[in-house]
């Protein structure tokens, strides 16, 4: 007997209760939320109008970067939040329907339009001070699920819950701790790939990234 496989759903179709969740683990929500979209979601790697899916992470030298529509700023969403990192979930396509960032922690639609998620979390019209500079390292998602590892250590004083889950260490990370090295980024590296250093991914400033997230398609 042969059995059919279960369709896969529209990205439209994405809530945040079909997704695990743990307060101040937004890598490791991420992770999670990477494994889901290629399980369950409609990505069509194989074809040739392909969806490309990445976790981000953004960040700077000092770990002071600034993000705004951030839910733990909902008593006034003009008032960023300052993370030492942050990392979202974002696809590309040549759908624009399917150009998205996916956010659990932000106020904004989720998932939400890639420009308008730039647009409204980071005010790349505001001339920020330098300390507070957003750097951003995109990471195709199925490397991110295979060279992401975190051990929680950097979490191990903060008195809060950990995930339900095990720690994560992808097939393919080089110690039980890679977090640090994806958060690390400077502005001499904005614009270099992965493939000339031995870094995962490549790092944007928020007007590249928003050129990206508008004009990049197939990868």
């Amino acid at each position: 007997m042969t059995t059919t496989p279960t369709p896969k759903k529209p990205l439209s179709a994405l809530q945040r209760e079909d997704v695990p969740y743990t307060s101040h683990y937004c890598e490791e929500n991420t992770y999670k939320l990477i494994e889901k979209l290629y399980a369950e979601y409609d990505i069509d790697e194989g074809e040739e109008e392909k969806t490309n899916v990445y976790a981000v992470f953004v960040s700077n030298p000092l770990k002071r970067t600034l993000v705004w529509m951030q839910r733990l700023s909902a008593d006034d969403l003009e008032q960023p939040v300052v993370w030492d990192y942050h990392v979202f979930a974002m696809t590309t396509s040549s759908h624009p329907e399917k150009k998205l960032i996916i956010d659990y922690d932000s106020v904004l639609p989720y998932p939400c339009s890639s420009t308008e998620y730039i647009l409204k979390a980071f005010r790349p019209q505001l001339a920020l001070r330098p300390e507070f500079i957003q750097l951003f390292r995109v990471i195709p998602g199925r490397e991110y699920l295979s060279r992401f590892s975190s051990d929680r250590s950097h979490m191990a004083t903060s008195g809060l819950p950990e995930p339900s889950w095990p720690h994560i260490c992808g097939s393919e990370a080089k110690s039980a701790m890679e977090l640090p090295s994806l958060w690390t980024m400077s502005t001499d590296e904005i614009g270099v790939s992965s493939d000339h250093t031995h870094a995962v991914g490549t790092i944007f400033d928020v007007r590249s990234l928003l050129q990206f997230a508008r004009e990049h398609s197939n990868a």
